[in-house]
């Protein structure tokens, strides 16, 4: 992840309201791999705490209780393929019962699944030239940027 963006973090424009990100496939069959980068990017007072639960598609646990390191990014990802029943694929980032400050996300890598059932290499030459990955680049016009203070 490049050090500009890890310096950075999206943040709820209400700091009481959970941060939801979202975007849609064209294909509703399409898999995808996800990843979200995180990094502490604000000095926090010993009674401060930064923790929140992700969640996807209306409810489902991706990860609970997490904390961002301080200054270091951490990818949260899933290792499997995810894939949505309509194509709509919906996080939420809601802060826990402990934190005093909302939730916070560096940065978003997605990658869609694209089988290419006829590959003009030989089979078992690695196996990434089962698919390609296509990065999608989303940005927020509703959220809010922090800046991490050097």
């Amino acid at each position: 992840m490049p050090q500009t963006v890890a310096k950075t973090a999206a943040v709820p424009l209400n700091a009481t309201q959970p941060l939801k990100i979202n975007w849609s496939l064209d294909d509703i069959t399409s898999q995808s791999y996800i990843y979200m980068h995180f990094a502490e990017i604000e000095n926090l007072e010993a009674n401060e705490t930064r923790e929140f639960n992700i969640t996807y598609n209306g409810g489902e646990n991706w990860f609970s209780y997490f904390r961002p390191p301080k200054f270091r990014i951490t990818t949260v990802y899933n290792p499997a393929a995810v894939s949505s029943l309509d194509g709509n694929f919906n996080f939420t980032f809601s802060m826990t019962g402990n934190s005093t400050h909302p939730p916070l996300i560096n940065g978003l890598e997605i990658y869609q699944v694209l089988e290419l059932p006829q590959l003009d290499t030989y089979q078992d030459e690695g196996k990434l030239s089962m698919f390609l990955n296509q990065f999608f680049y989303q940005e927020f016009m509703s959220l809010k940027f922090l800046k991490c203070n050097d």
